[in-house]
This record gives structure tokens, C-alpha cells and sequence, in this order.
């Protein structure tokens, strides 16, 4: 969690910061982004080296519109990874985009 707003973008505060705690922590295995972080984490994953890249197991991406970020963007094939990747669009009415994330932890 970062304490930081979720303007997106190659050069946005959150991909940045983001980028430097995972570099700099070799523990992180993992990125959760929702909303705008969602699709900063693609901007993430595209600014990692690939020995950076297959420390990831786990990529979550909640409440991206699938026109703007789709799931293939982030297939870890394409980037000759391997992690484990959770996609989800927002939930179905009546909930709405802010419900995305405790919908996914209700297993759905």
C-alpha cells in the first residue's frame, strides 16, 4: 500500500514509487493493483528488468476497463515470466467499481 494518489502513467508518483520500494525490497513478490493502480501496473511490469520480473508470483489487477487493459497485456507469457495472474473487471450490478476488491475476497 502505498500512500500516494492513483494518477496513472509511465512517469505518474505511484508508478514511481512503486517501482523503487519493489526494486529496492527483494522480499516483494507480488503487485495488487486496483482502479488506477491497476493499470499502473502495467506500467510497472514493462519497466522491470526480466530478472525483476521473474520474481513475481503474483499480479492482481482489480477494476480496469478491459477496452483500456485487457488480461493478454498482462499474461505473464508475454513477458517470458511466469506468475500467477488474478484479473477482474469490475463487479456485476448492483455493486459497483468500489465493491471490486471484496467481491474478489468473497471468492468470486
Amino acid at each position: 500500500m502505498l500512500n500516494v494518489s492513483g494518477e496513472t502513467g509511465d512517469n505518474s508518483k505511484q508508478t514511481k514509487m512503486a517501482l523503487q520500494e519493489f526494486i529496492h525490497d527483494s522480499t516483494i513478490t507480488a503487485l495488487y493493483g486496483f482502479s488506477g493502480g491497476g493499470y499502473n501496473v502495467y506500467h510497472i511490469l514493462n519497466q522491470l528488468t526480466q530478472a525483476q520480473r521473474d520474481r513475481l508470483e503474483l499480479v492482481v489487477v482489480l477494476g480496469v476497463e478491459a477496452g483500456k487493459l485487457s488480461a493478454h497485456a498482462l499474461n505473464p507469457h508475454r513477458y517470458h515470466a511466469h506468475w500467477e495472474l488474478v484479473y477482474r473487471n469490475d463487479p456485476p450490478k448492483p455493486l459497483g467499481h468500489i465493491d471490486g476488491p471484496q467481491y474478489l475476497l468473497s471468492g468470486h
